[in-house]
């Protein structure tokens, strides 16, 4: 399980791991509770993001453009072919995504 990417959120309160075993976790910053687990199996993370608003999560998969979109209030995420594989690229300005 070991962690490929980090990043933390807008707000400072909430900070996002990937690792190399398909999962992405929330955690909070102040008590190191983990707060969700988003599973993409056998599917190594390459990255992970943040929107800018903190209302989006992007995870970067370790195959050819494919990035995975979870809203942070939804337990699903939807597939996003990208034309680069990096969650870090995948937001703009003002919390909106290109694909």
């Amino acid at each position: 399980n070991t962690v490929s990417s980090v990043a933390f959120s807008p707000d400072g309160k909430t900070v996002l791991t990937g690792s190399n075993d398909g999962t992405a976790r929330l955690w909070d910053i102040k008590t190191g509770e983990q707060l969700k687990e988003l599973i993409q199996p056998e599917l190594p993370v390459r990255s992970v993001a943040f929107s800018p608003d903190g209302t989006m999560i992007a995870i970067g998969l370790m195959i050819e453009g494919g990035v995975v979109l979870w809203k942070r209030s939804e337990d699903t995420g939807s597939w996003a072919k990208t034309r680069k594989g990096s969650a870090e690229e995948l937001f703009i300005e003002k919390g909106k995504y290109l694909f």
